[in-house]
């Protein structure tokens, strides 16, 4: 087989560009981003957007070119052209990892060009970084001591009624701060965590913030919590959500935890168990990342979830081929509903999107276009809720934030 990397790449200071230019002048900026890199392609390159600025690809690697000429030659190519009248280019960072430091295994490979980038961003030279084993080392540290100093923490993104346009609930969201107060991206730290085996402590963590956060919202806004493969390996899992609720006093019907196929894939007759135990309590399961596995039938037809989550892909394919994009949405939607299970869709970044999603019948919306991840106390803030939690949630406006 042929060998190859994968590298993955963002635009510097998007954020503050996109404050600066407005939502228009950023989503041009990522046109032009993405038109560079599908020139910059060759024959057998593949490449996606993966997030709200932050773009994949995986390329060969001729004989004679090293991962970090493959993809110096990518980065030159996306410095070239300007994406708004006398605006240059901004710098973008780039982190590679050969397909064989993965063992071949692609999922793998992004998550160390993740770490690789963020050792990248961290130069602030708009540099390229190429994975090594000290970078994801270093990325242990930072969760080690992260732990010990209370550097992780929740935010909090809202899920919106498509009929209402009210706000249902939240997603809560991990993050990690280094020393420095830069953020550590979660697709770099929760591969780690994982390969260290602390990522049951982190997501009992994120369950009890979670809910001793939403028990201060106004009744029913309910939270989301996403669940990792391990948890489901201590037997204890549902009792421990069950005493963390009571705990909290937080109602099992405002409480929602999402689970991924890879999770059903390892050992689905052991997660049934808990998924059921799970069920009994009264808490919503949703099924994230739709769409992306192999057998996503016929798990929705054994586990009986009661919320699909589009995966985000579907979303970004609206501005690719939006007549393909809809009909398979509109599949999964009708699918969905009819195994009576409410569908959301999240990487919603326009308002062109959200028109659509909301015609196609998705149920819940999520995305930038409703507004970036918020912490607790920010939450309270935007949201202007009282002690009781009396404010009309209805009528709360949702801040207009840049996505980065």
């Amino acid at each position: 087989a042929a060998e190859a990397a994968v590298v993955t790449f963002d635009a510097d200071r998007f954020k503050a560009l996109n404050e600066q230019n407005g939502r228009a002048g950023g989503d041009a900026l990522l046109r032009s981003v993405a038109a560079a890199l599908r020139a910059a392609l060759r024959p057998g390159d593949a490449s996606a957007r993966i997030g709200a600025d932050e773009f994949a690809a995986i390329l060969r690697l001729p004989a004679a070119e090293s991962p970090h000429a493959v993809a110096l030659r990518l980065q030159e190519r996306l410095h070239g052209p300007a994406w708004a009248p006398s605006t240059p280019m901004p710098t973008i960072s780039l982190g590679a990892c050969p397909l064989a430091l993965a063992d071949g295994d692609v999922e793998a490979a992004l998550a160390h060009a993740e770490v690789a980038l963020y050792e990248a961003k961290a130069a602030q030279d708009g540099g390229l970084r190429v994975f090594e084993p000290e970078m994801a080392a270093r990325v242990e540290r930072s969760i080690r001591d992260g732990m010990q100093n209370d550097r992780f923490f929740l935010v909090y993104q809202p899920l919106v009624d498509r009929r209402s346009s009210a706000t249902d609930g939240f997603e809560a969201l991990m993050r990690l701060t280094d020393g420095d107060g830069g953020q550590i991206s979660p697709a770099e730290f929760i591969p780690v965590a994982e390969e260290m085996g602390v990522i049951v402590e982190l997501g009992d963590w994120a369950i009890r913030t979670a809910a001793e956060a939403a028990v201060g919202w106004p009744d029913p806004l309910h939270v989301s919590v996403n669940l990792s493969v391990r948890q489901f390996d201590d037997e204890r899992l549902a009792e421990t959500v069950a005493a963390t609720l009571s705990d909290a006093g937080l109602p099992a019907e405002r409480f929602e935890l999402e689970v991924t196929e890879s999770l059903l894939i390892s050992n689905p007759d052991h997660v049934e168990r808990q998924l059921d135990a799970l069920k009994k309590l009264g808490v919503s399961i949703a099924m994230d990342d739709f769409g992306t596995g192999y057998s996503s039938l016929a798990y929705l037809w054994r586990f009986g979830f009661d919320r699909l989550k589009l995966d985000r892909s579907f979303v970004q394919a609206m501005s690719v081929d939006p007549h393909r994009a809809r009909d398979v949405i509109a599949a999964i939607v009708a699918l969905g509903h009819r195994l009576e299970m409410a569908v959301t869709a999240e990487g919603i970044e326009t308002e062109a999107e959200a028109e659509a999603l909301a015609e196609l019948g998705c149920d819940i919306l999520q995305g930038y276009r409703y507004g970036a991840p918020l912490s607790d106390r920010e939450l309270r803030e935007v949201m202007a809720w009282t002690e009781d939690g009396n404010a009309d949630r209805r009528e709360r406006p949702w801040p207009d934030r840049a996505a980065g």
